[in-house]
């Protein structure tokens, strides 16, 4: 009994075992297992759908590009996500995405535009899922700007073909500037314009309307396109300096009389008087010498012209009797008046009733007119003579009735600061401060026996003299020292030396000893006058006749005055000019004159009087000319000039009716308002009216 009790008992205790190995053998060999099935292929067992595929060639992850998680109230975003692999590379940008938000409240979802739009400010999130995967990003709306994109520039209306690039702004919502946005271009009509990153380029005419777009903002701008009809150069015309600039803008015209905008085609520019002003293919003309000038543009069929007259901005000038020289800002020189033997320099013996530059390789520093001839000095300090060479004055053994028409250097080794030519000789001081002379030496009214005449420039005076004054009436003045000092003629007394003085004096005398004098001038009739120190004005010479020597006249004439005597008024000047017969003086930055008015050369509303000699208008004391500020002050016969301070432009008044006396702008009648003097178009070297 009890062992057939024992052998049930074993046979259960057998078959739970049994149960518990198999149990537990199958839980330890489950890892073992699954490690070796991996990678084999498909035994067909079961799996969940849910879990992604680890294989590095499948989507393993979704992720949510844009939008990143911050939008603005009326902002709209493109929608995009990315399907990754298990290295995180992504696999497709173009994955069939279904989209979502907790909130539609807040931000809206078009699954057709691809697009959400923020409506709202709140929280939402925003789901994506696709091929099994999903993925979610938190939105915060915020009440801020949206995002603005602005096209720059108003409407156009161009010709064509022409290319223009259209230029953006973009701001994001938080007002930022957006630099290089992904703009959207498109035109309306691409028969008339086409559209690409924004390079608009016209086809036909016609209309359009060019659109841009940026993260849900956009803009227009219209085109018309027009057949160009006509073209202008702006400015058309206008008054210019020598060495002025000016940028010309070419405009065009449609057929119906539109303007259109710039474009930049092919403009061929040029210059009819190349001498007068250059144009470059920019457009950029530049004024280069006096003178009226017509400038030209091509564009294709169409043409336009604009003119400009060039005026000289001119820094000294020398007037005597009848003709006039400046030198400009560019060390040329221009003439103008009475050229019977040459004296212009400009290649001919014809009169110029305008200033004409001077034909000349040459640069010069100054100038000095005498009668029929002018010298000048070149920036390196060598002479330069022209006109009638009397007494050998010109440095050549011409004769003076054989005229040097043109500048013509003399030969000298001296170096010269300063020169004055007469009648029959040119004296120069050099830079030693010595005193040079060529022609006749002393100068003299008459033939003297004991004058040299010198046919090259030679040193008559050591010196040291400090300057050369500017005195015409057949002798010489200069400072030496102190004093001024006086050599030469003196038929007219001019010397102040007495009434008993000698009609010729062949060495230096003091003129107005112990006044202080500062400066002397003498006009061509053999007056001289001179300021000292205090401003007064002295003179000394024959009575004239026409009131220069600052006394009145009578019917018999008036007064002579032998050694320098005081004029009759009080007027103290800063500066003296003489002219034929009258005297000029400056006080601050104001000319007063005196003397005969017969050509009006004392200017408008002169008080003047009949002279009780002649009949003849006179002023014996100083009449006030109203005038511009200037820099420089010549007076010739019957007339004035100045060069205008600053802008360099020359002015004239006076007599003009016989313009082989006077040279003032080209005029035969009285200009008793000073007038501004042009030059010509046509008067340029080697050319005629």
């Amino acid at each position: 009994m009890n062992g057939e009790k024992w052998s049930g008992r074993q046979a259960y205790l057998i078959a739970a075992l049994a149960v518990v190995c198999i149990i537990g053998c199958s839980a330890d060999q489950a890892p073992q297992s699954s490690v070796l099935d991996a990678g084999s292929a498909d035994t067909g067992a079961p799996r969940d759908s849910s879990q992604p595929d680890v294989d590095a060639h499948h989507a393993v992850r979704l992720e949510i590009v844009s939008p990143s998680g911050r939008l603005s109230v009326g902002e709209r975003v493109e929608l995009e996500a990315r399907l990754l692999d298990a290295d995180g590379t992504s696999l497709s940008d173009a994955v069939d995405v279904e989209w979502s938000v907790d909130d539609a409240q807040i931000a809206a979802v078009d699954a057709n535009a691809r697009e959400i739009t923020a409506l709202a400010a709140g929280h939402t999130v925003l789901h994506a899922s696709a091929e099994g995967l999903t993925d979610s990003v938190e939105l915060q709306v915020e009440q801020t700007g949206a995002p603005r994109l602005d096209i720059v520039g108003n409407a156009l209306t161009l010709t064509y073909p022409v290319q223009r690039q259209l230029q953006i702004e973009a701001h994001d919502s938080q007002g930022n500037t957006v630099a290089e946005p992904s703009v959207r271009w498109e035109s309306s009509d691409e028969a008339v314009v086409r559209i690409n990153n924004g390079l608009l380029t016209t086809i036909s005419e016609g209309d359009a309307v060019i659109n841009a777009t940026w993260r849900g903002v956009s803009d227009s701008i219209d085109i018309a396109v027009r057949r160009v009809g006509r073209i202008t150069i702006e400015p058309s015309s206008g008054a210019l300096l020598v060495g002025d600039e000016l940028q010309l803008e070419l405009h065009y015209f449609s057929t119906d009389g539109r303007q259109l905008d710039p474009v930049d085609p092919q403009v061929q520019w040029s210059s009819r008087q190349p001498h007068v002003a250059e144009v470059d293919s920019t457009g950029l003309l530049r004024a280069v010498g006096g003178g009226k000038a017509t400038i030209v543009a091509l564009s294709e069929q169409e043409q336009a012209t604009a003119t400009f007259q060039v005026d000289v901005r001119y820094k000294d000038i020398s007037c005597f009797d009848s003709h006039c020289c400046m030198i400009s800002a560019q060390d040329e020189l221009y003439c103008w008046g009475r050229n019977n033997l040459g004296q212009l320099g400009v290649g001919d013996t014809r009169d110029r009733d305008y200033p004409t530059r001077v034909d000349s390789t040459a640069k010069f520093e100054s100038v000095s007119t005498g009668a029929k001839a002018t010298c000048a000095i070149d920036t390196s300090g060598k002479p330069w003579c022209w006109g009638s060479d009397s007494s050998g004055r010109l440095g050549t053994s011409r004769s003076q009735y054989d005229p040097i028409v043109r500048p013509t250097q003399v030969a000298t080794q001296q170096t010269l600061e300063q020169l004055i030519v007469h009648s029959d000789g040119t004296y120069a001081l050099n830079t030693n401060g010595q005193l040079v002379a060529w022609g006749v030496w002393p100068p003299h009214y008459r033939p003297e026996p004991t004058a040299t005449q010198y046919d090259e420039p030679t040193v008559v005076d050591q010196g040291p003299i400090g300057k050369i004054e500017d005195v015409q009436s057949n002798c010489l003045c200069v400072r030496r020292g102190t004093q001024i000092q006086c050599i030469g003629d003196n038929t007219s007394l001019q010397m102040a030396q007495g009434e008993d003085a000698p009609l010729w004096i062949d060495h230096f005398v003091d003129w107005g000893a112990g006044l202080n004098m500062t400066e002397v001038v003498g006009e061509s009739t053999s007056l001289i006058c001179g300021r000292d120190m205090a401003g007064d004005v002295w003179c000394a010479a024959d009575n004239n006749g026409n009131g220069g020597l600052g006394h009145p006249m009578t019917p018999t004439g008036g007064p002579s005055f032998y050694m320098p005597t005081r004029t009759d008024w009080t007027d103290m000047f800063d500066d003296l000019h003489r002219g034929r017969g009258m005297y000029c003086g400056e006080r601050q930055g104001q000319l007063w004159c005196w003397g005969p008015n017969w050509g009006c050369q004392l200017g408008p509303g002169a008080n003047t009087e009949p002279n009780p000699l002649t009949g003849d208008p006179y002023s014996y004391k100083p009449v006030l000319i109203e005038l511009p500020h200037f820099s420089a002050v010549a007076i010739g016969q019957g007339y004035g000039c100045i060069i205008e301070e600053g802008s360099g432009i020359l002015e004239c008044w006076g007599l003009n009716t016989d313009p082989t006396y006077t040279p003032i702008a080209g005029r035969y009648t009285g200009a008793c308002n000073p007038e501004v003097v042009q030059v010509r178009a046509y008067e340029r070297p080697g050319a005629s009216p």
